[in-house]
């Protein structure tokens, strides 16, 4: 590392600790990324807390979230959205529920009891209620045909 006087150590530190991007610093001070970073961490210091949620946001373009929105709100579904704005469909949900709107999930699906073809026996199956109507079934069937 390149020595530093401590005023210009002192210095680099709090522009550091103020978010000063690492690149900028170490060519301002003639040293690398690397020893600013070591720098920062033999004194403890930290990145300030606005810097880094700054940073760790994700992409939050409040026009495009509006945008996007309003196209939900006026009946577009997720995919015309999404292929619109380059995002997925799953985005799109993201960004209408935090806008504040609230979909279904889906309506649950509520089986209906069939009745069996053989024996009128309630079931949820295909046309019979057992193997067992299947196969007298199928053995009349059979034996009609001879």
């Amino acid at each position: 590392m390149k020595k530093l006087t401590p005023e210009q150590k002192q210095e680099l530190l709090q522009r550091y600790a103020d978010g000063w991007k690492i690149g900028l610093l170490a060519d301002e001070y003639g040293i690398t990324a690397k020893a600013v970073e070591q720098h920062a961490y033999k004194n403890g210091v930290k990145r300030s807390a606005a810097y880094i949620r700054e940073v760790n946001r994700k992409q939050t373009d409040t026009a495009r979230d509006a945008a996007i929105v309003e196209a939900v709100k006026s009946g577009a579904t997720d995919r015309q959205v999404a292929a619109q704005f380059n995002i997925t469909r799953q985005r799109v949900s993201q960004i209408a529920k935090r806008g504040g709107i609230r979909r279904p999930t889906g309506a649950p699906t509520r089986r209906v009891a069939k009745a069996c073809e053989l024996c009128s026996e309630p079931h949820f199956n295909q046309k019979y209620c057992s193997r067992q109507c299947a196969g007298i079934a199928r053995r009349r069937q059979s034996d009609g045909a001879r």
